[in-house]
């Protein structure tokens, strides 16, 4: 729910229920030790904040299940360094990724898309230096 773990600094793993179908606001914003995630296959939306915060988190796989991300989603997830957005997600809100220090690469599957201006704030992910992006 809505802030459910938020804060939570004694919280490393997280493996969420095959019925989790939306991972609502700020989830798991500022859990200062999380470094594992486990995303359900039938994962659709991740809302904003959910993993704000998150400063040793250091890498996520996204189901192909998902549709939507939305703003500060990963915001200051100092230690991420490389995200795959697979060919399903339709909707990237803006500042989705802003402040991801060692995010040094970005993989964009193939697929319709909408992007906002300031997705990859370019200047607070200093380390970004590879997009791919599949195209047909």
């Amino acid at each position: 729910g809505y802030k459910a773990f938020c804060g939570c600094s004694s919280l490393h793993t997280v493996v969420l229920p095959s019925s989790v179908t939306t991972i609502e606001h700020c989830a798991f914003g500022h859990c200062s030790e999380l470094t594992n995630v486990v995303l359900p296959s039938a994962l659709e939306s991740i809302e904003g904040d959910t993993f704000s915060g998150c400063s040793l988190l250091r890498e996520m796989s996204i189901p192909d299940s998902v549709c939507r991300i939305e703003s500060f989603t990963f915001h200051c997830c100092r230690a991420l360094q490389s995200i795959t957005l697979p060919a399903s997600i339709s909707f990237v809100s803006e500042w989705a990724f802003t402040e991801c220090h060692s995010l040094q690469t970005i993989y964009i599957s193939q697929g319709q898309r909408q992007y906002f201006e300031h997705l990859f704030d370019t200047a607070r992910c200093a380390s970004l230096k590879t997009l791919l992006v599949e195209i047909d």
